[in-house]
């Protein structure tokens, strides 16, 4: 790394595994509530809380762990290349991110420091996930591949799937390739048949299945934005099945069935536990790490180069005032001779650089922004 600058970025973070899903629920209510209005980006995620904005506007937020200049720089593009993610390298954090940036760009002005961090970080996320060894990993297949060491496999398998949006569209997709027999179960029917009849073998069902419904699967998984409320019959069918997956969050199965089903509930944050890399995926971490490092010093050269920038403008602007000063002064002595004149503009010369000296190389530096913000506004360099 050729720089020490530090940009004017900063990052609050609340994440899996370090936050668990219902402090992170709290953290999220209290993160609209407190940030959404601040410039910044705010990204709320089934793992993850984040808000991204400029240094001296960062709040204090309890739960969020704060970070500042290249710190936060590296989190940013590590985030946008799915380093951070439970599946390394996964779609929706890049999209996620992408549509909080452009609803950012859209309503407040974003630091520039921060602005052009983003765009560099998008950009890596792009060229990041054309390397990828599978595609369209996402949190929906981690959790099927999850179902499958521990029914031995979905085909033939009849999995009951609650609820019908993003995140249990993509399970819905992702288990029938893999030759599952599909329930679909939603609080508005309407949705279920759409994908029910989209999908070879599947059916639709009500939001309370009952306990026949239940009985006759292998597996239940749900994925709500809200609980799950079902009969106690129901609740009783579910309690007895091999594996009960919950990608809601916050949970949406109740607390007694999470306990009577023990290890047999896999809920978010356990996703990603206990199961090593593949060889593939270790060089494809290891690939994304590069670049990762590439991007940060990319993106702290450019913040570097800017400031350089102004300071020149600004070098340039003296020197030409100076001249011109010195130039106007002279016609209106022409008496002068000629080492009296050379005189004068050494004189002229030692001054600006005697002044002006101190204030070129802090702006040159210019970890903070603040002596560049300042200069600008006096200088209008």
């Amino acid at each position: 790394m050729t720089t020490t600058h530090e940009p004017r970025v900063s990052a609050l973070v609340a994440a899996a595994p370090d936050v668990d899903a219902d402090r992170r629920v709290r953290i999220a209510a209290t993160a609209q509530e407190r940030l959404s209005t601040s410039p910044g980006v705010l990204l709320t995620t089934c793992h993850r809380v984040e808000w991204l904005g400029d240094h001296e506007a960062a709040p204090g937020i309890d739960g969020m762990l704060p970070l500042a200049g290249i710190e936060a720089a590296s989190h940013v593009i590590q985030l946008a290349l799915g380093l951070a993610s439970a599946v390394v390298g996964e779609d929706q954090i890049l999209h996620q991110l992408r549509a909080a940036v452009a609803d950012a760009r859209r309503e407040r002005q974003l630091g520039h420091d921060l602005d052009l961090l983003l765009d560099h970080a998008l950009r890596a996320g792009r060229r990041g996930r054309s390397w990828r060894p599978t595609t369209g990993a996402s949190l929906a297949d981690l959790a099927l591949d999850r179902v499958e060491q521990a029914v031995g496999g979905l085909a033939g398998r009849a999995v009951l799937i609650v609820g019908t949006g993003t995140m249990g569209g993509l399970v819905a997709r992702g288990a029938t390739p893999r030759g599952a027999h599909l329930l679909i179960a939603s609080r508005t029917p309407a949705h279920a048949a759409d994908i029910a009849a989209g999908l070879a073998g599947a059916a639709a069902v009500p939001f309370d299945p009952g306990p026949a419904v239940v009985d006759a699967t292998d597996v239940v998984v749900v994925a709500l934005a809200g609980s799950w409320s079902v009969e106690p019959a129901t609740a009783l069918a579910v309690a007895g099945k091999a594996l009960v997956v919950d990608l809601s969050m916050p949970s949406a199965v109740d607390v007694a069935l999470v306990e009577a089903l023990g290890d047999r509930f896999v809920g978010i944050d356990d996703l990603g536990r206990g199961s090593p890399p593949t060889a593939a995926v270790e060089r494809y971490t290891k690939r994304l790490e590069v670049l990762a490092a590439a991007t940060l010093d990319a993106y702290l050269a450019e913040i570097m180069e800017r400031h350089r920038s102004r300071a020149d403008r600004l070098a340039d602007r003296v020197e030409r005032q100076r001249s011109e000063a010195l130039a106007a002064y002279l016609r209106r002595r022409p008496d002068l001779d000629d080492p009296t004149r050379r005189e004068l503009e050494d004189l002229a010369r030692a001054l600006t650089d005697h002044l002006f000296r101190e204030p070129l190389t802090r702006l040159a530096s210019d970890p903070e922004g603040r002596r560049a913000a300042a200069l600008d506004e006096l200088f209008g360099s």
